[in-house]
């Protein structure tokens, strides 16, 4: 059965087996609804077992060829309106700080993607946490973590590029707007593929921000000096 859909200026396809559908279903991103398209690409799942990773390198691929977005791998949190991103790749630490970011009142945007329009808003791309629980996984919802998600694009005024070293502290130091672009760049998805349209994306979205790098240790010792971060 071929599922087919539509997002971010792509049109995509999943080639899924019937008795699969349900469950690869419950696998799809937030952005999935099924259209009457042609799709640019399609994809086979084999088995159900199989839909997390193709899935995963469906969204990839949106992500790197998305129409007037930008895709960073980072958290995205928000207070009052205003965004904080988190970059970083996976096993960096982000997901597990964005959850104690979201516990402690924050709104909830990603803790995969910050979406990036042309005038350097972030929007949303909420999914379940994929929080590392030694070997397993633990999936949480935002609204199981007490958190909102955020619905409309926000302007960003913070960035923390943190590395988690278990023995450490919060030791950080404070970077100017154009090293946080060249963070945030390291973890963009087309930064090779389309490096001029992310520079100038990234440059509108640190136009006026703090900006901090550095190392954290537990993340809820973390969470007093990033909310102030973006609330000061």
């Amino acid at each position: 059965m071929l599922l087919t859909s539509k997002a971010y200026g792509r049109r995509v396809g999943l080639r899924v087996p019937p008795a699969d559908v349900e469950a690869v279903r419950r696998r799809l991103p937030h952005w999935w609804a099924d259209a009457d398209v042609k799709p640019e690409r399609t994809w086979k799942v084999a088995s159900a077992g199989q839909a997390e990773h193709v899935v995963g390198e469906l969204e990839l691929w949106v992500a790197e060829h998305a129409v007037d977005r930008v895709f960073v791998h980072a958290g995205v949190v928000a207070f009052d309106g205003r965004a904080l991103l988190l970059p970083g790749r996976s096993a960096a630490g982000k997901t597990t700080l964005t959850a104690a970011l979201l516990k402690a009142g924050a709104a909830y945007g990603s803790d995969e993607y910050a979406v990036l329009t042309p005038d350097g808003r972030v929007c949303p791309y909420p999914r379940r946490l994929e929080i590392r629980d030694g070997p397993g996984r633990n999936r949480p919802s935002a609204a199981e973590l007490g958190a909102a998600t955020f619905a409309e694009p926000l302007p960003v005024a913070a960035v923390a590029h943190l590395r988690y070293q278990p023995e450490s502290g919060y030791e950080v130091e404070a970077i100017s707007a154009g090293t946080a672009v060249l963070r945030l760049f390291d973890n963009t998805v087309c930064a090779q593929s389309r490096a001029v349209e992310a520079l100038d994306t990234l440059a509108a979205a640190t136009h006026e921000i703090r900006a901090v790098a550095g190392s954290r240790g537990e993340a809820a010792s973390a969470v007093p000096a990033l909310r102030t971060l973006v609330s000061d």
